[in-house]
């Protein structure tokens, strides 16, 4: 459903506190037309080895999604 938030734990491999996590790509083989927006969540909880991230569901469905993301420190 359209404006559905779910919360995700992003692992990486940078070996620090990130500062920045953000969405790179994304594809949905299973349903055509989804469109998801991503936002960093609960900075204070991120850590060597992985961050969190609300992704919104703007169009399609998040079931089949899947999400490329950028991890970047200092």
């Amino acid at each position: 459903m359209a404006g559905t938030v779910k919360e995700y734990d992003v692992p990486h491999d940078l070996g620090k506190i990130p500062t920045l996590c953000t969405l790179d790509s994304f594809e949905n083989a299973a349903v055509a037309g989804t469109t998801i927006i991503a936002n960093a969540a609960r900075r204070e909880n991120w850590s060597h080895s992985h961050c969190h991230v609300n992704v919104t569901l703007v169009n399609g469905s998040l079931d089949g999604c899947v999400a490329h993301f950028k991890v970047q420190g200092k």
